[in-house]
């Protein structure tokens, strides 16, 4: 069980005007290279959800991580606008509703979004490392033998059981935003085969993701090493 555990960080808004880790921040401006297109769907602009200043995890994450794309920058549709200004497009099912764009960071620059476009606020964040472990449910713990006499579901200590090092007024819960490591497993398997958790956002003042949920970005390995990141896709956890 030990082998499967995964670094990830925790990513926790700035409210006291503390420093960020690298350029990691919630809603705002992107960080795109220059000449770099805002993404949209019919038209209307897809809102920037967070950027993650992946350099600036590497040291954390190690070999886990395999290569750095630099900065990442999260997309999706405005989650509370009427679905029927897209067409029918499905905002968790369909790849239009949401983008993962890289850029370099000795080479990015802020972009606001477009004038139609809905920002969410700008959040400085701070990333803490911390170790996670798969939810009993994902394929990977159901290949585990654990010998004779054992329940497998019941064996197996689930990611919310791990308490490690959380930041201060966290009080050790293990939901929230995350980057990599396993996600939350909040409603049943959420990895496929050889899939990365890229980002995972919780339900806050700022997102909300149906009844208090979360919104999780996955990618397989492979594309990540290649860096493409129109690979990614996006699940909601209710």
């Amino acid at each position: 069980m030990a082998a499967l555990a995964r670094r990830g960080h925790l990513i926790t808004p700035i409210s006291d005007g503390g420093p960020p880790t690298g350029r990691c921040r919630l809603g705002g401006t992107a960080l795109l290279d220059p000449g770099t297109h805002w993404p949209e769907v019919d038209g209307i602009p897809l809102s920037l959800l967070a950027v993650l200043d992946v350099d600036a995890l590497a040291p954390w994450l190690g070999e886990e991580l395999h290569t750095s794309p630099g900065l990442l920058n999260f997309f999706h549709v405005q989650p509370y606008l009427d679905y029927e200004q897209y067409d029918g497009i499905n905002p968790f099912d369909d790849p239009r509703a949401w983008r993962v764009i890289a850029a370099k960071p000795e080479r990015a620059v802020e972009t606001p979004a477009p004038a139609s476009a809905f920002v969410f606020d700008q959040r400085p964040a701070w990333a803490d490392p911390i170790i996670t472990l798969p939810g009993h449910e994902e394929s990977v713990v159901g290949s585990l033998d654990l010998g004779p006499g054992y329940e497998q579901r019941n064996s197996v200590v689930e990611a919310y059981d791990i308490h490690t090092t959380w930041p201060p007024g966290t009080d050790g819960y293990a939901d929230g935003h995350r980057a990599f490591g396993w996600p939350w497993p909040q409603q049943g398997a959420l990895t496929g085969e050889d899939e990365v958790l890229l980002l995972q956002l919780s339900s806050d003042d700022e997102f909300q993701w149906g009844d208090g949920g979360l919104l999780y970005y996955m990618i397989t390995a492979e594309a990540l090493r290649a860096g493409d990141f129109s690979q990614v896709r996006v699940q909601q956890g209710e």
